[in-house]
């Protein structure tokens, strides 16, 4: 997994937790699946990313917070470098 410069250490979260705005420690980890578009109507005839991270969400407010792996980062860069400088040339 990746981690962010401003994640703090915990037990939480892979050894991450968020830091939610509302304060609370009420935070609980799910599985999920999530389907990530690019941006752009040029690109509503490109496939869309299926990626299954784990989701730690704030149960006090609802903030939201995700990791992909790095698998699944390298697949949304390349189509989002796609998007934006085209097909890469063989």
């Amino acid at each position: 997994m990746l981690s962010c410069n401003n994640a703090q250490p915990s037990l939480k979260f892979g050894g991450l937790v968020m830091q939610c705005t509302c304060g609370s420690e009420k935070q609980t980890e799910f599985a999920a699946e999530v389907n990530i578009h690019l941006p752009g109507l040029k690109n509503l005839d490109q496939p869309a990313v299926l990626v299954f991270p784990k989701l730690l969400i704030c149960l006090d407010c609802g903030l939201v917070e995700f990791t992909l792996s790095e698998s699944e980062v390298l697949l949304v860069a390349t189509g989002a470098q796609a998007s934006v400088f085209g097909p890469t040339q063989r």
